[in-house]
């Protein structure tokens, strides 16, 4: 397994935020997908490529993914950002997905997922702001559920989290490496 290195005054926010925001595109990306897809097939996964795809590995990209993310969150106590960093955070993915599915289109003049090209200016507007408000209330949903289950994560490992007076060697940090997980 591998670590990723940032700042340490945003690896804590980073890691936090990272794990919480692939766990809400992991349930967008399972409701949206299926959604739309028992809608109208065509608009997201259109017939041809079941001859290029495999059904199991329509099922674990769309499907599966929910399942193990959903034992994360059960097994797992997280700790979410304030709920303003949370949702600005989700936000930046966000427009960064968004932005990459633009360029993408800007590049070969084709549409990532086929409905799309059916959409107006304003329908994609509408599609992209909607896609963001069912993510922001996935995540609160998700805060919420987390509270339920496990309290305050800083209430259940109180010695993992110091002030910052309290750690003369890394003073730059709130909590031991530890809690980077929670």
């Amino acid at each position: 397994m591998f670590h990723l290195r940032t700042a340490p005054c945003c690896s804590n926010v980073f890691r936090k935020q990272a794990t919480l925001t692939i766990s809400i595109i992991i349930q967008f990306v399972f409701l949206a997908f299926w959604t739309i897809f028992l809608y109208d097939r065509e608009l997201v996964y259109p017939k041809f490529l079941d001859g290029m795809f495999p059904v199991w590995l329509n099922h674990a990209m769309h499907s599966f993914i929910l399942l193990f993310s959903l034992i994360e969150i059960i097994l797992r106590p997280h700790h979410y950002p304030s709920r303003k960093t949370g949702l600005t955070l989700l936000a930046v993915s966000s427009v960064g997905y968004i932005s990459r599915i633009l360029w993408l289109h800007s590049k070969t003049g084709q549409w990532v997922y086929p409905m799309l090209a059916r959409l107006s200016p304003v329908g994609l507007t509408a599609f992209f702001f909607l896609s963001y408000i069912s993510a922001a209330s996935i995540y609160l949903l998700g805060e919420r559920l987390n509270h339920w289950k496990w309290g305050d994560a800083r209430e259940l490992h109180p010695n993992l989290c110091r002030r910052k007076a309290e750690s003369p060697t890394f003073p730059h940090t709130t909590c031991s490496p530890a809690f980077l997980f929670y």
